[in-house]
């Protein structure tokens, strides 16, 4: 269904590298976890695949598509999930929905069948007539995740989505991660928790200072650096000396 290919990413602001040559893929039916520190250059990295800014070199593709900021066509095989949410705080939870549906070009009649759908998916039916202003954290995030299941897109970029989440929200949103895996979505994971990369992932990129320091599965990572827990095995990654 999907695919993200990240070749050889470079980007700077002024003086300060951002990504220092990055390459990665993301596969069909995969949680690809990229973890690293805030400042690592994780949104950088989702940025230039969703569009938003363009690299100082290299390139993204998504299922072949050459991204740019001039190519909207691609857009649609996206559903993002990001600090700026789409979840309006004067409109109710379904009117956003709505709003979003129009814009990705959906019917009123696959509009409401994909709102009362995901409503049940992901347990919203105590919120959505609610107004966003009146949600918690976790009600905004999932009627956030709503927002990017709408039009059915085959590749999910999750950017920090459990931040400011208790643990109960946390479960949920890693809980409906994992499904939407199994139904065949690319998902792209960047969080700074060690915990969600070992629960979610299939494979982790450990990204320090714009370069991508180790690759594989959290199994191949033990093997490689002769530890069990992920924090030890980022601290060895990044060559930090205890």
């Amino acid at each position: 269904m999907g695919k993200i290919e990240v070749r050889n990413l470079y980007k700077s602001y002024g003086r300060t590298r951002a990504l220092n040559g990055i390459s990665f893929e993301v596969n069909e039916g995969e949680v690809f976890a990229l973890l690293g520190p805030n400042g690592a250059g994780k949104t950088t990295t989702i940025s230039i695949i969703l569009g938003i800014i363009e690299p100082d070199s290299g390139e993204v593709f998504v299922n072949g598509q050459k991204v740019s900021k001039d190519e909207y066509e691609y857009k649609s095989d996206i559903g993002a999930v990001l600090e700026e949410n789409g979840i309006y705080e004067r409109l109710k939870v379904r009117e956003s929905l709505e709003f979003w549906g129009e814009l990705y070009g959906l019917t009123k009649g696959e509009i409401k069948r994909r709102i009362d759908e995901l409503s049940r998916d992901l347990d919203m039916g105590d919120f959505l007539e609610k107004k966003g202003g009146e949600l918690s954290r976790g009600m905004r995030q999932k009627g956030s995740l709503a927002r990017a299941l709408l039009p059915h897109p085959s590749i999910l970029i999750l950017d920090e989505p459990t931040d400011g989440l208790d643990v109960p929200a946390r479960e949920v949103f890693k809980k409906i991660v994992r499904r939407e895996r199994d139904r065949g979505k690319a998902i792209l994971y960047s969080t700074h928790i060690m915990s969600e990369a070992e629960d979610v992932s299939d494979r982790i990129a450990i990204i320090h200072l714009g370069n991508i320091v180790a690759t594989g599965t959290l199994e191949e990572l033990q093997d490689r650096y002769h530890e069990k827990k992920l924090e030890k095995i980022f601290i060895k990654a990044i060559g930090y000396e205890l």
